[in-house]
């Protein structure tokens, strides 16, 4: 086994996702890194529960990944579930069955914890304490800024996949410029409430929202962590490519350069989320990064020792 290779698992609202990596001398080099769509958050808006689908995706999508640790060498691991585990009144059972079925330990992170990763990974190598880092995920936005030195969090219930349950009744279809005014102008809404705490308008993102709009703006065929790190995305673009997608049925959202396949339905909202985010802090661009809260696990097993062993 290699004892300078750690794994991190995300289990996202929206995906759960594996990080592989190596860490010497402070750099963090990556061997292996995936994702699965498992949908966490589906029907969390309406009744907190976690579906029965999502669970078995989710338990499918791990056993993969301990194939890929055992594959790699990986004993040491660790785990964060975030918004959608957070909410959902079932959480507890799921834990124990995903314990059953995998062996893997999930912990679910509070907000408070969940920035503290999300930052230190975000800020990894481009450390900027005038920065706010931006999280769109499927059940939650998250804003993340340092506050006396500590990475604070404000924690919104915007996510991408909570936002078109609530407000497109059909996400395979073209989405009207109702709806799509309906989600910007509730997005505000909830910024509005929280306008006091936030402190810089330097934008990082971070999350499949934003790294997917990157892609789709720079028409990326085969995604490239590389080619979109430290990209500046235009607002411009993002209205682009709101008008383009919205425009279209799912099936030709797929077939569009950079777009994973398996965010075409949810893709709209999160984007409309974003403009609405670039409108309240009267910016006009976001910096992207790749760097989120796995690279914060895998940073807090090295400088930490807080993991987990998988025999």
């Amino acid at each position: 086994m290699n004892k300078n290779r750690a794994a991190a698992i995300d289990f996202g609202s929206n995906s759960s996702r594996l990080l592989i990596a190596e860490f010497n001398n402070g750099d963090i080099n990556v061997v292996y890194q995936t994702l699965i769509t498992t949908r966490l958050a589906k029907s969390i808006d309406k009744n907190h529960i976690l579906d029965i689908d999502s669970i078995n995706k989710t338990i499918k999508a791990v056993k993969f990944f301990i194939k890929k640790m055992k594959e790699y060498k990986v004993e040491k691991y660790s785990t964060a579930g975030t918004s959608a585990l957070r909410d959902a009144k079932n959480s507890d059972k799921f834990i124990e069955l995903l314990k059953d079925e995998t062996g893997i330990n999930l912990d679910i992170v509070s907000g408070d914890k969940e920035a503290k990763l999300t930052y230190i990974g975000a800020t990894f190598d481009n450390e900027n304490d005038e920065s706010m880092i931006i999280d769109i995920g499927g059940g939650s936005t998250e804003f993340i800024e340092l506050e006396n030195g500590v990475p604070k969090a404000v924690s919104l219930d915007i996510g991408a996949v909570r936002f078109t349950e609530r407000f497109i009744d059909d996400p395979s279809l073209e989405v009207s410029e109702l709806d799509q005014e309906m989600i910007i102008t509730e997005a505000i809404n909830y910024l509005k409430k929280y306008s006091q705490s936030f402190k810089s308008n330097n934008l990082i993102g971070v999350g499949g929202t934003i790294t997917n709009l990157a892609a789709i703006d720079k028409s990326i065929v085969q995604f490239d962590s590389k080619k979109i790190e430290g990209y500046i995305l235009e607002r411009s673009s993002v209205n682009n490519i709101i008008k383009k997608l919205s425009n279209i049925k799912i099936n030709e959202r797929k077939k569009v350069d950079g777009l994973q396949k398996e965010r075409a339905d949810i893709i709209i909202t999160g984007s409309l989320i974003l403009e609405a985010i670039f409108k309240f802090f009267s910016v006009n661009n976001i910096k992207v990064s790749n760097k989120d809260l796995l690279y914060g696990l895998i940073i807090e097993v090295f400088e930490d020792d807080q993991y987990y062993f998988y025999k």
